[in-house]
């Protein structure tokens, strides 16, 4: 009997204060915090790391993980008890500090908030003095540094494309409020409209940094909404607001297809609406694109607080609410069914040695290795289990 893939699935955990803040290229593995960091995958579940969680005595940051899924971005205490930036390796035992800039405000002296695809590069915050924050980088092998600011006015990096070239966050400007900006290299570009309305904090960006998405205002202090920004087009709303609320992106594939967004009127943080937002297709409620995908969702249960979206655009994570309003975790897994791998005749997801044993001691029989069906094995049949060889898709 061949294997078969599994098709798309809804993994929802109940953990209060939890979140699921990152998700690799392919969605097998997720990062997140709770009352500490996390990782998990479809095999493991929830394999807990330690790490000084965003909350504790004040900490910042959040957790990320690479595309290939073997890095995980958290905070540790230093030496000085202090909040620093670290790197947890999958297939390692304990967090790598990544540094300050030797000074600190309350608990942190630098906070992870973000990876580069690859995961050679972390951003998120610094104080380079005492109490001045500063939009932070750091790529493997090298220094530890703050990018411009304008005005000097404080600033944090949120995130960063596939390759670390362009970094995405923010900057305090004049009104007191955030402006999203981008760093390419050391040189800051604050995200507007054609109009010049300024937009608030950048979120996400495609795998190549040329598309960006955030919140902002449009209409002169009535609300925010999800925008997307290029260099051509600069700062345009995603869509109309599906829930006449604020609105917020926060993740997207490496094409930048699929958006994660919730709409919210205020706390607690699970008490909005979920959508992805589709190219070409608009917003989407979560429930309504697991319904879509063959997933029957459970009364009661709200997707929320998605917080980002796979590279590949077929995994959404965040966190959400169940029937009695009691915060869940979820991994909406929206890859289809693979098709069924026959040649794997022992069933153990691959096809090789043991599958051709299989085939030639039944060879010119029916039975166990007649791949074709036409009633007996022979070399047709040996033909595409040598095509099949090799792990199963």
């Amino acid at each position: 009997m061949g294997s078969v893939a599994a098709a798309a699935e809804l993994t929802v955990i109940e953990a209060p204060g939890g979140y699921m803040t990152s998700v690799s290229a392919d969605g097998s593995v997720v990062a997140g915090y709770g009352g500490q960091f996390f990782y998990w995958t479809k095999k493991t579940g929830s394999i807990f790391i330690g790490g000084i969680p965003p909350g504790f005595q004040g900490a910042g940051g959040s957790a990320a993980v690479s595309d290939d899924g073997t890095r995980v971005l958290g905070n540790v205490l230093n030496n000085d008890s202090k909040v620093e930036a670290a790197i947890w390796q999958i297939d390692g035992v304990e967090w790598q500090p990544i540094g300050n800039l030797g000074s600190n405000c309350d608990i942190n002296s630098s906070t992870g908030w973000g990876m580069s695809g690859d995961g050679l590069t972390v951003v998120g915050g610094v104080y380079p003095s005492f109490c001045t924050h500063r939009a932070m980088k750091w790529s493997q092998g090298g220094a530890m540094s703050t990018l411009f600011s304008w005005f000097g006015w404080t600033t944090r990096a949120n995130g960063a494309n596939q390759n670390g070239s362009i970094v995405y966050g923010w900057q305090d400007i004049d009104t007191g409020f955030r402006q999203g900006c981008i760093w390419t290299g050391n040189v800051q570009t604050r995200l507007a409209t054609t109009a010049g309305v300024r937009m608030g904090e950048a979120q996400c960006c495609t795998a190549d940094g040329a598309t960006v998405f955030g919140f902002g205002n449009f209409n002169d202090g009535n609300g925010q909404v999800p925008y997307r920004w290029t260099n051509a087009t600069k700062a345009v709303p995603l869509g109309p607001d599906p829930e006449a609320a604020p609105g917020y992106a926060t993740g997207c594939s490496a094409d930048g297809n699929i958006v994660s967004c919730f709409f919210r009127w205020g706390p607690p943080a699970v008490s909005g609406e979920g959508y992805a937002w589709i190219n070409g297709r608009g917003f989407v409620a979560l429930e309504a694109l697991a319904t879509e995908n063959g997933i029957v969702v459970p009364e009661g249960l709200r997707l929320s607080l998605p917080l980002d979206v796979s590279a590949d655009g077929k995994t959404i994570v965040g966190a959400g609410r169940d029937v009695l309003n009691q915060q869940v975790i979820f991994v909406l897994d929206l890859h289809a069914a693979a098709p069924p791998c026959t040649a794997d005749i022992s069933g153990d997801g691959a096809v090789d040695g043991a599958d051709l044993g299989v085939l030639l001691s039944n060879w010119g029989q029916s039975g166990q290795g007649d791949l074709d069906g036409n009633g007996v094995i022979d070399g047709a049949d040996l033909g595409s289990l040598l095509v099949a060889w090799g792990p199963c898709p």
